[in-house]
């Protein structure tokens, strides 16, 4: 069982990372379609 994306419970250690990392292309994507909307 190494799907960890399935129960969540093993990927608590990556959260942080991956949070981060989805964060950044957020606010790179919502930069990009204010200037895009500008």
């Amino acid at each position: 069982m190494t799907d960890v994306s399935a129960d969540g419970v093993g990927a608590q250690e990556d959260l942080p990372f991956e949070a981060r990392v989805l964060r950044g292309l957020m606010k790179e994507h919502d930069i990009s379609h204010k200037e895009l909307a500008s």
